[in-house]
């Protein structure tokens, strides 16, 4: 079972050994590397750090009362982990997160895009993926007359209304 992290702010973080409320999560540190949250800044009367964090790998479990871990030992200083200090000072926060339907799967193949395009900035035609993309044999004829009307072997693949992949065929 999935559950999207924002989900698991305002629950009681509880311990295994006392089954007492320890504290209650505040907001989630995630990597923005990977989008995943490693751990949950936790607040409480019994916290000793400012602001004290859960890590994701010290939940024994997650229940109806809440997450569980071992003892209030868990809890640790955003100083402890070096890179939770780092993750914590960025500050990183997901904004507009799509569900994705899991029965629903739609996919299209995303092609015909231009080669080349006018800058005006260089004023010339630079190519709008790279320079290696191969222009589309049927409009080889183009590209000396009107490279902007040139189409590309260039590709996306869309899953969902989201795009996985791409690529394109190389000179």
């Amino acid at each position: 079972m999935l559950v999207l992290g924002s989900q698991l702010i305002g629950i009681p973080v509880m311990g295994l050994q006392t089954g007492t409320k320890l504290a209650q999560t505040s907001q989630a540190i995630t990597d923005p590397a990977n989008l995943k949250i490693i751990a949950y800044v936790v607040e409480g009367p019994l916290l000793n750090e400012n602001p004290s964090l859960i890590r994701m790998a010290d939940v024994r479990e997650f229940g109806d009362v809440g997450m569980i871990v071992d003892s209030s030992d868990e809890f640790i200083s955003v100083h402890d982990v070096i890179k939770i200090e780092e993750l914590y000072a960025l500050k990183f926060n997901l904004v507009g997160m799509n569900v994705i339907d899991e029965k629903y799967n739609d996919f299209c193949w995303v092609v015909d895009f231009p080669l080349f395009q006018w800058s005006d900035a260089e004023g010339r035609y630079v190519s709008v993926n790279h320079p290696f993309t191969a222009p589309h044999p049927e409009d080889l004829f183009r590209l000396m007359e009107k490279p902007g009307e040139v189409r590309s072997l260039g590709y996306d693949v869309i899953w969902n209304g989201n795009e996985v992949g791409g690529g394109s065929i190389r000179i």
